[in-house]
């Protein structure tokens, strides 16, 4: 399953190992909510 990016990568999960990425004032996984 793909992932969803909203914003530039900053580097990895530390829970389930996808994406950290910029969402407009905060960073979040990219595999929220699963994650």
């Amino acid at each position: 399953m793909p992932t969803k990016r909203s914003g530039p990568l900053v580097g990895k999960c530390p829970k389930c190992g996808n994406n950290i990425v910029l969402k407009k004032s905060f960073y979040g996984c990219s595999n929220y909510p699963e994650c």
